[in-house]
């Protein structure tokens, strides 16, 4: 009988990570709030220059 290497047995022997790892603070959620900011930022000063619309000129 072949299993494999992800399979149930494998699954039962994991433990889970001590809660310490888990904890974060709120300055780390702040700092990667703030650099999906500047990076939503980023996507929509890439898309502007095809949103404007050409002026006509009247003459």
């Amino acid at each position: 009988m072949v299993l494999a290497p992800t399979g149930f047995h494998g699954q039962k022997s994991v433990k889970m990570p001590h809660s310490s790892r888990l904890k974060c603070n709120a300055g780390t959620h702040m700092v990667f709030f703030i650099l999906n900011v500047v990076e939503a930022i980023g996507v929509i000063m890439t898309f502007k220059p095809f949103l404007t619309t050409p002026q006509v000129a009247s003459g």
